[in-house]
């Protein structure tokens, strides 16, 4: 079968022994479009808050915008007024229209340094490229050089099916984390970018306070990239353990693009362009790149029957639950979680802390959720968790997870326990900008 030009446009690849990554013909807006208006957030952010959206579609209104090419997915779990395949749709209408109208642009075959700043951070950088599909994997004990971090829901992959199969295009709010502690990949790029004087291909503020974003285009022949892409070769993670990447966001996302290109390779080319998927690589240990917690708060249980469970299922590990006042004293045993409710605060400890307190404490909820009818969920930020549990629900305080844990974790143990962890606040998330041909 012979490749058509969108289809050879993917085909250098960057990482000559294995070929993870790869370079393709990244589109971006002409220079006419708005961008304020243009980008908007991940669509997989604000899926309790519908007024965002609605928000953020009057700020739109009828510009052009990747609002238009996605599916909020707060759509995929709340009825609306739009039926939803009527909405998928219409993405995909938006999509040819952009294409057929040329508002989108390749600055040419290669990768984008994006450099963002948020509220709470000066600055984040990432760097925009495709990588293999062939070396992604979320099956738990795989050994492919890039990995999900936590368990993929198979039936979540559908809905996100429907989208990408009839779509000619693809954006992305993928985060793909490399273990890169001597900063060798994409700081240097930045550096380059800085005493060269290269002008930015893109630069705007982000809309409902998201900081702002500006991206410097590097062809795949720029020395300076080779040079990145030839470090990232040379990683302590990829020696170690035969990890290149682990997924950081947008987990999901990816699983639906494998899930597609699985359907498609047995009657296309090689070289198809679904085979690869647009992500954003980021160095774990940069500064801009915070690593929150995400609590549990439990309802439908009392505050006596709670605190005995948990004791029942740590008795092995020697757990007690004392008063918070008494949790400096020396002869308490290693904290594993604060709980929160409207009748005071305890501390539950243990006699040996383990490796992941997350884990353990998610296997108790499970456990709990079989056994009894409680209602768990996921709770970002301490003063958030504190106001659900005054209310009268059970408030856990989960740590962070620390960054030189994940590579280590994921080798050994395949995948986190749900939601251990998130890649910063809301609206820190990545927002769309880039986008690339996947049809021929």
């Amino acid at each position: 079968m012979t490749a058509s030009l969108s289809e050879r446009q993917q085909s250098p690849c960057l990482t000559p022994n294995d070929c993870a990554v790869h370079v393709s013909d990244l589109l971006i807006p002409n220079p006419e479009i708005d961008l304020y208006h243009w980008s908007v957030i991940a669509c997989d952010q604000h899926t309790s808050e519908p007024e965002y959206w609605d928000q953020t579609a009057e700020i739109v209104g009828e510009r052009a915008s990747t609002l238009h090419m996605i599916l909020p997915e707060v759509y995929l779990e709340r009825p609306s007024n739009v039926p939803l395949q009527q909405r998928i749709q219409a993405t995909h209408l938006a999509m040819h229209r952009y294409l057929k109208q040329s508002v989108l642009r390749a600055p040419g075959t290669g990768c984008i340094l994006i450099e963002r700043q948020t509220p709470q951070h000066q600055q984040r950088l990432g760097l925009v490229l495709t990588v293999d599909l062939e070396h992604y994997d979320y099956a738990p004990g795989n050994q492919s050089l890039i990995r999900a971090t936590e368990e993929t829901v198979e039936s979540r992959i559908p809905p996100r099916m429907a989208i990408r199969e009839k779509a000619p295009l693809e954006l992305s709010h993928v985060q793909l984390l490399i273990d890169d502690r001597a900063k060798s990949v994409i700081e240097p790029l930045y550096q380059a970018a800085l005493n060269l004087a290269v002008e930015p291909v893109y630069q705007t503020g982000l809309m409902q306070n998201g900081g702002s974003v500006k991206g410097w285009f590097f062809s795949g022949q720029n020395p300076h990239l080779v040079k990145s892409i030839d470090a990232l070769q040379q990683l302590d993670s990829l020696k170690q353990y035969g990890l290149m990447m682990a997924v950081g966001d947008g987990n999901h996302s990816l699983a639906t693009a494998k899930a597609h290109w699985d359907r498609l390779k047995h009657h296309v080319s090689d070289h198809h362009p679904a085979r690869f998927a647009m992500a954003e690589l980021v160095n774990l240990y940069d500064p801009g790149l915070a690593f929150e917690p995400i609590h549990r708060l439990v309802s439908g249980i009392s505050l006596n029957d709670f605190m005995d469970a948990m004791s029942r299922f740590f008795r092995s590990a020697k757990a007690s639950w004392h008063p918070e006042n008494h949790s400096h004293e020396k002869s308490l045993n290693h904290v594993l979680t604060t709980l929160l409710a409207k009748e005071g605060t305890w501390v539950f400890a243990v006699e040996t802390l383990p490796d992941l307190p997350v884990a353990q404490i998610q296997s108790f909820l499970d456990d709990l959720s079989v056994r009894q009818s409680v209602k768990i969920d996921y709770i970002h930020g301490d003063d958030a968790l504190q106001q659900l549990a005054a209310k009268g629900s059970i408030g856990l305080v989960l740590p962070a997870l620390k960054k030189h844990d994940l590579f280590p974790y994921i080798a050994k143990n395949s995948l986190l326990p749900r939601k251990t962890f998130s890649l910063g606040e809301a609206n820190e998330k990545r927002y769309y900008m880039e986008c690339r041909l996947i049809s021929v």
